[in-house]
């Protein structure tokens, strides 16, 4: 198999992280060129790992036995978790892309740079640099449809 170039990665270098840049369209048709970086994957599991995600709830269910506790029954529907889940993937999205990109971006902390993109980015800036960022990263269609959900939800909720 053959990269872009018609080349075999040579290295394991060739196939980790690299800087480039993606094309935002402006609605006024004005094109912004922002440059990006791709992230390891050790670097998207700490970033998950550090990430304080919602437990669903739960009822106890039916003993099965004398000496077994009794069993969870999730509620994966409750809209309390679900918004909860939103709030969290759109936070993970909001810091995945303040360290993938190569601007400068106000704020100390990720959580501080990422409040700043929440409170600064217009949604066609959202729109565009999601898309190119899930591609850039690899996630997955699954995860794409979450976490995009939520960002832009917020984004239109904020306009």
């Amino acid at each position: 198999m053959t990269n872009s170039n018609g080349q075999h990665p040579v290295t394991l270098d060739d196939l980790g992280e690299f800087h480039t840049t993606v094309s935002l369209t402006r609605p006024d048709g004005k094109v912004i060129v922002v440059p990006v970086r791709s992230l390891s994957e050790q670097e998207v599991w700490e970033m998950r790992q550090a990430m304080k995600w919602p437990e669903p709830p739960f009822d106890l269910g039916k003993f099965d036995g004398p000496d077994r506790p009794p069993r969870k029954q999730f509620k994966f529907d409750d809209a309390g978790y679900r918004s909860q889940t939103d709030a969290a993937n759109r936070q993970f999205s909001r810091r995945l892309m303040a360290r993938s990109l190569l601007i400068a971006i106000p704020g100390e902390s990720e959580d501080d740079k990422a409040s700043a993109l929440e409170k600064k980015l217009g949604a066609w800036a959202a729109t565009q640099l999601q898309t190119h960022l899930n591609r850039l990263l690899g996630i997955g269609e699954a995860e794409v449809a979450s976490i995009a959900d939520s960002f832009l939800a917020a984004a239109d909720s904020d306009t």
